[in-house]
């Protein structure tokens, strides 16, 4: 049987082995080749430090893992990712931890694998608040309510109008392409009204792993122009083909500039618009920058008046 303690390449994890068993030894550099040709029952503990750097053709812990009959992870209290040797994009911890994940799922022979849900890319701003129909509201700041208050936001008002609740999947500075996906891995249902107040046409999501989250990067190429279109109008399409699917009904906003969107989907019937230029917008708000409440309560009447009119909450 061969064993295989994998963690950091601290001495912490030589003492997890030796406590395991006291014959256990390190498989490095400088004798893999030898584990990999030749042993057949071992306890031996390893990290991705201790071997060669992986590469698209060889990941070396990924082969060891493979003759494992038993795994034991051991992540450290701090990982290793100085040491310059490392040159793994997204860290040590996360390499070593997909490499685990992957093996585990086939053969099932990993122990301490304790992990959460640490795909920090995947959190949705809002939740469903009952199981019968009820409101979401998607897009940036102005959806989201900057400048007034939560009661002022037009969201707000058409939930009120019809005592209906309501979920905001809508941020600052956020893209189409951003409340498409929060819109996509939302729990919409048939019989949901979604309100897609529709964010910048030009606006670009990019990760920014400082912050922790997607912002809008504003410095792009001439040339990018056509890939954020490409992005912006497929996301449309794929929210509106899937609510259509489901039994969503969906209204799409037009608060922010969206002349190109437009053009090309000309034929949406689930487009309302109004004043959509910040210099006609009828006030503004306590930022002197977003809509005010007059402009939001004007947006309201006109998303009343079209859900009236459709008879979506009959």
């Amino acid at each position: 049987m061969i064993t295989v303690l994998v963690g950091d390449n601290g001495q912490y994890l030589a003492d997890k082995a030796k406590e395991y068993d006291q014959s256990s030894y390190l498989v490095n550099y400088d004798n893999y080749k030898d584990f990999l040709l030749n042993c057949k029952s071992a306890t031996i503990y390893t990290s991705l430090a201790d071997l060669p750097d992986a590469t698209s053709h060889q990941i070396v812990l990924y082969d060891i893992l493979l003759k494992a009959d038993k795994i034991f992870y051991y992540p450290p209290e701090k990982w290793n990712d100085e040491n310059e040797k490392l040159n793994y994009i997204f860290g040590q911890q996360y390499f070593t931890e997909t490499i685990l994940v992957n093996i585990n799922n086939v053969y099932h022979t990993v122990q301490n694998l304790n992990l959460t849900n640490n795909n920090k890319y995947n959190k949705l701003e809002d939740f469903r608040k009952i199981d019968t129909p009820q409101i979401w509201v998607a897009g940036c700041s102005i959806s989201a309510g900057d400048g007034v208050t939560d009661k002022e936001r037009y969201g707000n008002l058409v939930q009120e109008h019809f005592n209906i609740p309501v979920s905001y999947l809508a941020r600052r500075g956020m893209s189409i392409e951003w409340s498409a996906e929060q819109i996509l891995r939302s729990d919409i249902r048939k019989g949901d009204l979604l309100i897609w107040g529709l964010p910048h046409e030009y606006r670009n999501p990019f990760w920014d792993d400082e912050k922790g989250r997607i912002i809008d990067h504003k410095k792009y190429r001439s040339q990018d122009i056509e890939t954020i279109m490409y992005r912006n109008v497929t996301s449309i399409e794929c929210v509106l083909n899937i609510c259509k699917k489901l039994g969503v009904n969906v209204i799409i906003l037009v608060i922010q500039q969206a002349d190109r969107i437009l053009s090309m989907l000309p034929n949406i019937d689930e487009y309302i618009m109004e004043k959509i230029n910040m210099s006609t917008w009828l006030d503004l708000g306590t930022d002197n920058s977003h809509p005010g409440p007059k402009q939001h309560r004007s947006w309201a009447n006109l998303l009343i008046k079209k859900i009236n009119n459709e008879q979506y909450f009959r």
